[in-house]
């Protein structure tokens, strides 16, 4: 038996598995509000509670960056290691990685219904490498190289990388969250957050400065009021938010197959694509991929996918703890 586990700011997912063939198979799941526990070692422990069979190997994602195997998360009060969970659950074999990292390496074992293609690319140059662009709380990236069997994924913090708009309502954009933030990054933008920003940007301009959206709960606006105004077109501004989000999100795509030359595949994921996939597929998003000036034709070579399985994490972490065995 084996252990896999996903943590978010919310819940923190965790499946044990045992390996039939060459099939994983769900022995038991669960998905746990992370605030109600003090540990990440706490919430496994209660998972865990009752289980007979013995655990060989336990691998978890976690969203930040992993040093010497420990992190400090910055969305919950926990902070452990590889060390502090082999001694506390009593696993000898642990496995901490980021969460895109985990993410990357599920994505070779999804299905094509787990996939949403918006568009296909071609066949002319290699399919070795591939990327993962992740917009939800904040914005993740990772870049993964096919190597004789192997899959190796490189840590990045390309969320963090300067926002370069390309047109005047995103250059205005720009000089707006020069108001608030020293140096603005594409996670300004392209982000639950970033879509905030966005539509704050909005009520700032004559043409949508009228137009208000009331919070679906409390008083403070999330980005899901946003995101499901401008989805049913019932805010102008709401809509034209959704927009530029959809046109920032396919330039900086498009810029990250050139940069990593992930010709492979740039896979959208985190929690927003998923949510946000008909207004992806309006064509707005495609433009600006494809538009690459004197490279758009290794672009348009890459397939741009979503995928819409939420648990594409939690089978990558599954497949290293299996591996780890």
């Amino acid at each position: 038996m084996f252990l896999a586990g996903d943590i978010g700011g919310t819940s923190t997912r965790l499946s044990l598995y045992s390996k039939q063939g060459q099939y994983l198979c769900i022995e038991k799941t669960d998905r746990l509000h992370s605030q109600d526990y003090p540990s990440l070692e706490a919430a496994v422990l209660a998972f865990l509670e009752g289980a007979e069979s013995e655990i060989r190997s336990f691998c978890v994602g976690v969203p930040g960056p992993v040093r010497g195997g420990r992190v400090r998360l910055t969305n919950l009060p926990w902070d452990f290691s590889e060390e502090s969970l082999r001694s506390a659950l009593r696993i000898k074999k642990v496995r901490v990685v980021n969460d895109l990292y985990a993410f990357s390496h599920g994505i070779p074992h999804l299905s094509d219904s787990d996939l949403e293609i918006l568009h296909p690319g071609g066949n002319e140059h290699s399919k070795d490498v591939f990327s993962v662009l992740a917009p939800g709380t904040g914005l993740g990236h990772s870049l993964s190289i096919r190597h004789q069997n192997t899959l190796v994924t490189l840590a990045s913090e390309g969320g963090h990388i300067d926002f370069a708009p390309r047109d005047e309502i995103g250059i205005s954009l720009l000089r707006h969250l020069f108001t608030k933030y020293s140096r603005v990054s594409v996670e300004r933008v392209i982000s639950g957050p970033g879509l905030l920003n966005i539509y704050e940007f909005l009520g700032t301009q004559p043409e949508t400065r009228d137009f208000q959206i009331e919070p679906s709960v409390g008083d403070t606006l999330q980005p899901e009021d946003v995101a499901q105004a401008g989805l049913a077109r019932s805010c102008p501004r709401a809509t034209l938010a959704l927009d530029i989000f959809a046109r920032a999100l396919g330039s900086l795509s498009g810029n990250f197959v050139l940069t990593n030359l992930s010709t492979g595949g740039m896979y959208l994921a985190g929690g927003i694509p998923a949510k946000l996939v008909e207004k992806l597929k309006d064509g707005r998003l495609l433009e600006m991929y494809l538009s690459q000036g004197r490279l758009s034709g290794i672009v348009a070579d890459t397939p741009l996918i979503v995928v819409m399985n939420s648990d594409a994490g939690l089978l990558g972490a599954a497949y290293l703890a299996e591996a780890n065995c």
